[in-house]
């Protein structure tokens, strides 16, 4: 109330007409009306967990929206949000909106995790998901040759897509881009045509690990998990003259 009595007098001093800061303060307060009023029972939980053998943390982000493609929902009162019992505090951007973020070591990361969100009437929300960070068995030398290339994989199970991209530094080559599956060797294949495809140099290879499930304890809003993990290598690809 305050503040709405601060900014009418601010208007007034500057001399605007009585409707202008009357429209102002009515946007204003539908505004502040529609926060409270946000309904925790029909969130759309948008959980992202993300890593990658560069950085040596993980980022947890968890935010909450009116529904699944609606505008981002602060917390409010008594609701909360707990990651392996740990209580997170809220932040908020203007880009972003209302989030809750936290990152955790890696090497301690693996393994199985949950988060609890609870509403302002007290009702839990318990998701429970495992993180496990890709790994390349594979050891690649500095340079290889155009011909078929295998890559033994750690860190996957049967079914999980690994997204492939390899770059070379050509202007305009279309290089390598597109998703794999892993069999029960966890083992991905480059083809020889696919490495002939590329151009002779340096060549950038990375493998991502992903997947986006729906969050099995939700509101009858719904709402996501994705996870992805990313490592690179780079080598020379050596190609026979044609």
């Amino acid at each position: 109330m305050q503040y709405f009595a601060a900014m009418y007098s601010f208007f007034r001093f500057n001399n605007l007409p009585a409707v202008t800061v009357l429209i102002f303060l009515l946007l204003m307060t539908g505004c502040a009306s529609k926060d409270k009023q946000a309904d925790t029972n029909q969130f759309f939980f948008d959980y992202t967990i993300t890593g990658e053998e560069e950085n040596d943390s993980v980022t947890i982000m968890l935010q909450y929206r009116e529904e699944e493609a609606g505008e981002v929902v602060s917390i409010e009162g008594k609701g909360q949000v707990k990651l392996d019992g740990i209580p997170l505090l809220a932040e908020s951007t203007k880009i972003t909106g209302a989030y809750y973020e936290v990152q955790r070591p890696l090497a301690e990361f693996a393994g199985n995790h949950t988060i609890i969100f609870t509403t302002n009437a007290n009702k839990e929300y318990k998701e429970e998901f495992t993180f496990q960070p890709l790994q390349l068995l594979t050891t690649l030398p500095d340079s290889l040759p155009a011909e078929e290339l295998v890559l033994e994989l750690n860190g996957v199970e049967k079914g999980d897509l690994i997204r492939i991209l390899m770059t070379d530094t050509i202007f305009g080559s279309e290089g390598i881009e597109r998703l794999d599956t892993i069999q029960a060797d966890n083992r991905l294949l480059i083809s020889r045509e696919e490495m002939t495809g590329l151009a002779s140099g340096p060549i950038q290879l990375e493998l991502v690990k992903e997947s986006e499930d729906p969050i099995q304890n939700a509101t009858p809003g719904g709402g996501r998990l994705y996870r992805s993990f990313r490592l690179k290598r780079e080598f020379w690809l050596v190609k026979e003259p044609e």
